[in-house]
């Protein structure tokens, strides 16, 4: 039996998926009560996204076996890896009671702290596993990037240095030393990521994080035409059909079905909770700072990008590219507990995340997709939609290149395109929600900003408080490309940044049209 097991644990490590699958449902149908058998094919179903299936394995071989720490933080590992985060934490505790020793749930309540915005708690569960496993470079690069978004650029910087002598994680740290500014490095990066393209070793992602730390260099150095050549180079190793045709006619068909009539035909199925705050834009504009700006506040939290609006939405049939008319047909057809139910465990999420908070932040931008959504099922919501110059917004999402899901950012036409349509859709939204959307104007809130935040901190309907001056102060933990920007009071330099690669982003201009004034 151990040596079946055995064998099936090659094939995954070989990732051969679906002869590793098929040898344990064979051993399952033999040993159906094993946990063992349960919890190497829970590992399989999980590594190829099939969710559902991994989850029923893996509980099942944490049910069989509660006193077993392996199975315990495999279960909060799948919950931490799907953003259910709030669920994740008694297993991996619990793991970690039985076992102290276990690098695996250390590392792993380090990325869950990292992940509900408390970085300085991940950091001693790193160095306990640092200390267990001196030699594991995964720890070392935890320990890296928790040292990175609470500001200890030093210490993470060392860390970056000496990850470099993996290959696995040369590319990234390269990234991070240019990104973090030491220019006494850049030399030393510049050359090292040089080489490193001249080979054939790296893969297409790797290459793009090359080229973008590359760019950052040259870009510091006012080198723009040349830091605009490895840009440029960084979105081609990852263009994707950007699909903007679909996209249009899916904003049509969105405009078209919400109307007044269809928010009020739904009208008190959701959570009439007060504690939402949805901050959306598109990336790059602003989003982070707001956050922050709002989460400083002595009655409200911040809880960072959260995928569960999505994913309720994705449940109720309604997702970008997908028949409207699909998640009016679910609506009508589940009952209304249910539908409450949805809603009533977005808001305890928020709850887990500010236990006190009166207002809790959600900054997921792309939530402006599901904001129809979100009129139904939390009328009483906010949303603080951020605008920033558009050629600025689409510039910086081309600078960072953004993940697969945003196939859009990594051509400039299909981004001029997309952040047209964006806008056409948030228009929308405004006319059909006045009073629920405040829109917040990036230039406007780094030119005047106590004032601007004022306004904004009136509109969530809390009284002032001086907190939101110095947000920078906080000592949160930011996870996206904005991390430098919070960790200092406003400024004003993203203002029209794109004006030093005028030339280059003509396309970009000539997509945007109008909306460039």
């Amino acid at each position: 039996m151990l040596e079946a097991i055995k064998k099936i644990g090659t094939l995954v490590h070989k990732k051969e998926w679906a002869t590793a699958e098929a040898d344990a449902l064979k051993l399952l149908q033999d040993h159906p009560n094993r946990p063992d058998v349960h919890n190497i094919l829970g590992i399989i179903y999980k590594q190829q996204n099939k969710r559902g299936p991994a989850l029923k394995h893996l509980e099942f071989a944490a049910k069989a076996e509660p006193r077993n720490p392996i199975y315990l933080n495999n279960v909060g590992r799948f919950y931490l890896d799907s953003r259910a985060i709030e669920l994740a934490l008694p297993f991996l505790h619990n793991a970690l009671l039985i076992n102290p020793k276990q690098t695996e749930t250390l590392l792993a309540i380090g990325e869950y702290y990292r992940q509900v915005g408390k970085a300085a708690l991940a950091l001693p569960y790193l160095e306990r596993a640092r200390g267990l496993s001196p030699d594991d470079n995964r720890v070392k690069m935890a320990i890296a990037e928790s040292f990175d978004v609470v500001g200890r650029l030093d210490e993470s910087n060392r860390l970056y240095e000496e990850l470099r002598g993996d290959r696995r994680y040369l590319a990234m740290s390269l990234y991070r030393l240019a990104m973090n500014q030491p220019t006494e490095l850049h030399g030393l990066v510049m050359s090292e990521a040089q080489k490193l393209l001249e080979g054939a070793e790296q893969d297409d992602k790797e290459a793009s994080m090359l080229h973008t730390s590359l760019g950052f260099i040259h870009e510091k150095a006012g080198r723009y035409p040349l830091a605009f050549r490895h840009f440029e180079e960084a979105n081609r190793l990852g263009k994707m059909d950007a699909g903007i045709e679909i996209f249009r006619k899916w904003v049509d068909s969105v405009i078209a079905a919400f109307t007044p009539e269809t928010l009020r035909a739904h009208a008190h199925k959701g959570s009439p909770s007060e504690i939402p705050v949805l901050v959306v834009g598109m990336p790059r504009s602003g989003t982070t700072l707001t956050e922050q700006v709002i989460a400083s506040h002595g009655q409200a939290a911040g809880a960072g990008e959260l995928q569960r609006i999505n994913q309720l939405a994705r449940s109720l049939q309604f997702a970008s590219g997908r028949p409207v008319d699909r998640l009016f047909a679910t609506l009508e057809t589940m009952p209304p507990p249910s539908l409450r139910e949805f809603a009533d465990n977005y808001v305890k999420l928020l709850e887990f995340h500010g236990p006190k908070a009166l207002r809790v932040v959600d900054k997921m931008p792309h939530n402006f997709i599901n904001l129809g959504v979100v009129a139904m099922l939390w009328p009483s919501a906010r949303i603080v939609h951020c605008k920033r110059n558009p050629v600025d917004t689409c510039w910086s999402c081309f600078q960072n290149p953004l993940n697969d899901a945003h196939p859009y950012s990594r051509d400039l036409v299909s981004l001029g395109l997309y952040y047209r349509e964006y806008s056409r859709l948030m228009d929308h939204w405004k006319q059909l929600m006045p009073h629920q959307i405040y829109e917040l104007n990036y230039e406007k809130f780094t030119a005047d900003f106590e004032a601007e935040a004022r306004k904004m901190i009136d509109f969530l309907g809390l009284s002032w408080d001086e907190a939101c001056l110095n947000f920078h102060e906080s000592g949160s933990t930011v996870q996206t490309f904005s991390r430098r920007q919070v960790r200092n009071p406003v400024y004003k330099s993203s203002v029209e940044r794109w004006r030093r690669y005028e030339n280059e982003l003509q396309p970009l201009v000539s997509a945007l049209g109008d909306l460039v004034h």
